[in-house]
Parts: C-alpha cells; sequence; structure tokens
C-alpha cells in the first residue's frame, strides 16, 4: 500500500509540475528581433526560410485537444545540431552544418550505409547516456552512420512551446536530410529515424517534410513511447501515423492516463504497434524512491526522475536491447487485448484457426517484409496492414527479453484423486530445450 501511495504521489508531483511550467501562457511577441516574419495576407501563419510557414489554425489548434497552442521559436533560438558518429569516430562527434559545405565533405557519411537518426524527447538534450548507449549499439550491429538530433535549445518548458518547436526542427532536420541525399547520395530507404517522446512526433514531421518538399519518403520511423497530451486522438497531420514513412513502428511502455502519470499515447500510431507488459505499466517501476536512487548512484534528483519516467524509459531501453539480442529475441504477438494476451486467446493455430500473426519487436520489426534479405537491404515489401496490435512480456530488470511458451496442464478428471482423499502439493515445470534446461519454476510465480 505504501508503495502503491508513493506511486500515486510521483505521478501527482509529475503533474503539478507540468501545470505550473505550462502556466507562462502569455508569450510576448514584440521583444524580440528573431519574430517570424508573418504572412501579410493572414495571422494565422508564420514563416521561416527556407524552412516553410507554419500554420496556426486547425488542427494544429484545436479547443479541446490543443487547448494552448505556440508558434514555434525562430530556428536562432531552437539551434538544432546534428552530430554525426559512425565506426571511423564511435566517440568524437562531427557537427554537421547545412549553411556549410565543406562539414559534409570532410565528413565521414558514405553512400551506401544506412543512416540513422536519433532523437530525445521534452527536456532533455543529446548527450544523454541513452542516447550514447544506442549509438554504440546501432555501430556494432552493422557498418552506418548515426546522427544524433540535439534540440535542447527548444525542448525545455513549458511544454506547449517545446510542442510547437518540433514542427520547425522536424522541417529543419528534412533539409538536413535532404542535403544529405543529393550531396552524399544516400538511398532514402536506408535512412532510419528513432525518437523517443516528443522527439517521436518531430520523426514524423521531418517525414512529412520530405514528402511534401523534396517527394521521397523515408524508409522507416520508430516511435519511442511518443508522447500523448497535445497529440492523442488527432488528426494524423499532427501526430505520428504510418503515412509519415514507408514502415513504421512504435513501442508503448507509459499509455497510461495523463492525469495519472502516463506519457505515452495509448492508440496505435504506426503499422505495427507494440505493447510491452500491456503498454501502460512496466514490470520494476514500481519500486520506491529508494531503490531508484541507488540506480540513479544514490542522486536523490536522478532517483525521483527515475521513479517517475521509469515507464518512459523503458521504450528506449527495450529498443537498444533489441539492436543486439543474442541469444533471446523479443517477439510481439498481435492480440485483440493486453487480457486475452495474458488468457492465452492468441496463441492458437489448431482446428483451422489462422495462426496469429507475430514478429520480432524492436529493431528488427520489419524483418517479416524482408524475406530472407539480410539486414541493411533496402528490399522491403510494404507493410499489408496498420495499426496492428502486438503484446508482449518482458522481464523486471536487464536483460529485458524473455521467450514466451504457452503450456498445458492436463490433470486427471478420474474418480480415484476422490478416493485417494484429495492430496495438496505444489506444481512445478521444467522446460527442456535444445540449449538447456530451466530450473525448476513455480507455477503459481509464473
Amino acid at each position: 500500500m505504501h508503495m502503491h501511495m508513493l506511486n500515486a504521489t510521483s505521478s501527482v508531483l509529475l503533474q503539478t509540475m507540468l501545470l505550473l511550467l505550462n502556466k507562462n501562457l502569455q508569450q510576448t511577441e514584440n521583444t524580440s528581433d528573431l519574430h517570424p516574419d508573418r504572412d501579410d495576407n493572414s495571422k494565422r501563419e508564420y514563416c521561416y526560410n527556407p524552412f516553410g510557414c507554419f500554420e496556426m489554425s486547425y488542427p494544429w489548434v484545436d479547443e479541446i485537444l490543443r487547448p494552448v497552442s505556440h508558434v514555434p521559436d525562430p530556428p536562432k533560438k531552437v539551434n538544432p545540431t546534428y552530430c554525426l558518429y559512425t565506426r571511423q569516430n564511435e566517440d568524437i562527434c562531427q557537427i554537421l552544418n547545412i549553411m556549410d559545405n565543406s562539414s559534409l565533405e570532410q565528413s565521414y557519411l558514405m553512400s551506401h550505409h544506412r543512416l540513422y537518426f536519433i532523437s530525445h524527447g521534452f527536456m532533455e538534450h543529446g548527450n544523454k547516456d541513452w542516447i550514447k548507449k544506442m549509438t554504440r549499439e546501432l555501430l556494432n550491429l552493422v557498418d552506418c552512420s548515426v546522427i544524433v538530433v540535439d534540440w535542447s535549445g527548444g525542448s525545455g518548458p513549458p511544454y506547449p512551446q517545446a510542442v510547437a518547436n518540433i514542427r520547425l526542427v522536424g522541417a529543419m532536420t528534412a533539409h538536413m536530410i535532404n542535403y544529405i541525399v543529393a550531396q552524399v547520395g544516400i538511398n532514402p530507404e536506408l535512412i532510419h529515424f528513432i525518437g523517443h517522446g516528443l522527439g517521436a512526433h518531430m520523426a514524423a514531421y521531418a517525414g512529412q517534410t520530405t514528402q511534401r518538399d523534396f517527394k521521397y519518403k523515408l524508409g522507416r520511423i520508430t516511435g519511442l513511447d511518443p508522447a500523448e497530451p497535445h497529440f492523442s486522438k488527432t488528426d494524423p497531420v499532427v501526430r505520428l501515423d504510418p503515412t509519415d514513412a514507408d514502415f513504421v513502428d512504435v513501442i508503448h511502455t507509459d499509455a497510461g492516463p495523463f492525469i495519472s502519470g502516463g506519457l505515452g499515447i495509448l492508440q496505435p500510431v504506426g503499422h505495427v504497434d507494440f505493447y510491452p507488459n500491456g503498454g501502460i505499466e512496466q514490470p520494476g517501476c514500481h519500486e520506491d524512491v529508494i531503490s531508484h536512487m541507488r540506480k540513479g548512484s544514490g542522486n536523490f534528483y536522478r532517483g525521483i526522475r527515475k521513479m517517475i519516467s521509469c515507464n518512459h524509459i523503458r521504450s528506449y531501453q527495450y529498443f537498444t536491447e533489441s539492436i543486439n539480442p543474442g541469444l533471446c529475441y523479443f517477439m510481439g504477438t498481435e492480440c485483440g487485448s493486453w487480457e486475452e494476451f495474458q488468457n492465452g486467446s492468441c496463441f492458437s493455430c489448431s482446428r483451422g484457426n489462422k495462426c496469429p500473426f507475430q514478429t520480432k519487436f524492436g529493431m528488427h520489426a520489419d524483418l517479416y517484409l524482408r524475406k530472407g534479405e539480410a539486414y541493411g537491404s533496402s528490399l522491403r515489401l510494404p507493410p499489408p496492414r496498420f495499426n496492428v496490435k502486438l503484446f508482449m512480456m518482458t522481464g523486471v530488470e536487464r536483460p529485458f527479453c524473455r521467450h514466451h511458451y504457452y503450456i498445458t496442464w492436463n490433470i486427471s478428471d478420474s474418480c480415484k484423486s476422490v478416493q485417494h482423499g484429495g492430496e495438496i502439493g505444489m506444481m512445478w515445470i521444467t522446460i527442456k530445450g535444445d540449449r538447456g534446461i530451466t530450473k525448476d519454476i513455480k507455477l503459481t510465480e509464473v
């Protein structure tokens, strides 16, 4: 009871903090010479050349879904940076500048490499440890290029301003992508954008801009627990959706109601949407603040932050582990709901039933479309469906990957048990496979 009360209190504190951050709703428009160029014909559109114009009308403004909507801050203020890492410079960033041809000419970008973009979310920056770890895992997987998008100049509070800023950052990133495509010759199908929280929707805006302005689609967008406030149930143009790239996969880990602390979106917004452990509460995230402080090097602030955001950050932790999974691949199974999945209703192929759709989770989620092609190939079939909901279980701590087993236990219904007087005992199972045997597992603990 005490732990539940503590987590509930932390959720309320988080919401209070966000509400306080959002109190600064009155934005002065006459105190800076960096004010956007207004369209003379309409006050509902603001333009930042050459990155385009940003409408301030429906669906970007909505009395119910987006009651507070801001104009993006000027490019000079947001000032996103693009930091390139390759196997030639795994630890030393090469800054790419869209206004400087030499930054591309002198970079390690290669036309035949896969290109990954990684973006952080609200109140974060591009030098986070999780981004560094994900970058290393990608470089270990394949000889590729990784560009970290740091938009910390626009990711701070108030939240509605950060929501507005990702529209501009997405457009600026699309121009950077097109600059790379034109100058280096990278195939857009080999570009994979990975975004967390608000970064997932920013990736969507980049994908929309490349289609609208440059007439091509990105190969893939992975949304890591896309942000819910100001995006849930909105028009698809406002949020991540399956049209933003050739393949869009989404991981939902903190999709509870915002009022109770949920930060991620619940509705499916990709071709395939994974809901680990149901997508709302993740194992290991109900520990008290002391436990989280230990994981945060004893720092109280880090402990509080880890406790509040534990479900939200599980999305990039799961994804990072899935890049080089070793012997355990995360697997998702299509099912109508988490409850049906837990009840074993989505595993049967018997009696003429169509087998449930299953695919690898995370980094390798698109392999079901490749038909045996080697990883890194651009040869991929178009997804036959969208908004496919898949469920899976994980462990409490790293390594998170778990294998799923559906076990049928047949118990005799003869009268002999009555004659024997009804014995009481514990049931255990042991699973034997090609790679060994499990420890004894008590069924009451499964």
